[in-house]
C-alpha cells in the first residue's frame, strides 16, 4: 500500500510536468518500490549456537563543553556540583570541546607569534584554560593525572577550535570580537569568520595543535622560534 501512496502523490505533483520527464519519475518510482519489496524479502539466518568471533564492547559517555560555570563563575549551574557529577558519572572517553563561543578562553595564541631568534613568543596566554583543564582532568581521571599517572577513565580530546590568524580575511579582528570579559556571549558566529586557510599546507594549523597537545602532555612547548615554555602538565589524552 505504501509505493501506491506514494505513486499518486508523485503523479498529483508531476501533473504539470512534460510527458517524458512525468513518465521517469514514475518509472524511478516504480524501480524503488520494487527495491525496496526485494530487499524486504531477503531473509537471514543467524546460527545462534556457533561460537563468537569478537565481542564489541560499548562504553557510556558525555561531552563537556567549554561553559561559564566552568570557570567557576556564577553563570549557568554550581561548578562543585559539575566537578562531583563529571566524578560520579564514571564514563569512559569523555570527550573534551573547548569551543569557540569563548574564544579568550579556550584559544591560547588568539595573537600571531610574535617571536625571534632571541625573544620568546608573547602571544601565549592560557591561564584560563588551564584551569578549566586541570578541573576536566581531576575529575575524570582523579588525584596525579597532571603527573602522568594512571588515569581512572579515558579522555578523547577535540581541539575544536583554531586561532582567526589562520584563515584568510578573518585577521585583523574588529573591534569587539572578543570581548574583554572572557565569559561574555557574542553568539556562535563571532569568531567563525573564514574558511580558507591563509596556508593551504596546513603546517601552521598543525603546528598550533601541536604547541596546545605538547602543553599538557609534554610539560610545555616550544614556540615557533624554538623557545621552551614550560606547563607541568603531563595528561595522557586520546584524540577523537
Amino acid at each position: 500500500r505504501a509505493p501506491a501512496r506514494s505513486t499518486a502523490s508523485s503523479r498529483r505533483h508531476t501533473d504539470g510536468l512534460p510527458d517524458n520527464r512525468r513518465s521517469s519519475m514514475l518509472f524511478a518510482l516504480a524501480l524503488s518500490s520494487l527495491s525496496v519489496s526485494r530487499v524486504a524479502e531477503i531473509q537471514v539466518a543467524v546460527d545462534w549456537d556457533a561460537p563468537s568471533t569478537r565481542v564489541a564492547s560499548t562504553a557510556a559517555t558525555v561531552e563537556v563543553d567549554v561553559m561559564p560555570f566552568l570557570g567557576r563563575t556564577r553563570e549557568g549551574g554550581p561548578f562543585d556540583a559539575y566537578a562531583a557529577a563529571l566524578q560520579n558519572l564514571g564514563a569512559e572517553f569523555v570527550r573534551f570541546s573547548p569551543w569557540f563561543p569563548y574564544p579568550r578562553v579556550v584559544v591560547p595564541e588568539l595573537r600571531p607569534p610574535d617571536c625571534t631568534q632571541t625573544k620568546p613568543a608573547t602571544n601565549w596566554n592560557s591561564t584560563l584554560f588551564d584551569q578549566i583543564v586541570s578541573d576536566f582532568m581531576l575529575a575524570v581521571c582523579g588525584p596525579g593525572a597532571s603527573l602522568n599517572f594512571s588515569c581512572s577513565h579515558s579522555v578523547a580530546q577535540q581541539l575544536s577550535t583554531l586561532p582567526s590568524w589562520m584563515y584568510k580575511g578573518a585577521w585583523p579582528l574588529p573591534d569587539g570580537t572578543v570581548p574583554q570579559d572572557p565569559w561574555q556571549y557574542k553568539g556562535f558566529s563571532a569568531y567563525s569568520v573564514g574558511i580558507e586557510l591563509v596556508d593551504e599546507s596546513c603546517e601552521p594549523m598543525a603546528a598550533y595543535v601541536a604547541r596546545v597537545v605538547a602543553h599538557y602532555t609534554r610539560g610545555g612547548h616550544s614556540d615557533t622560534c624554538g623557545h621552551w615554555h614550560p606547563s607541568g602538565f603531563f595528561y595522557k589524552w586520546s584524540v577523537l
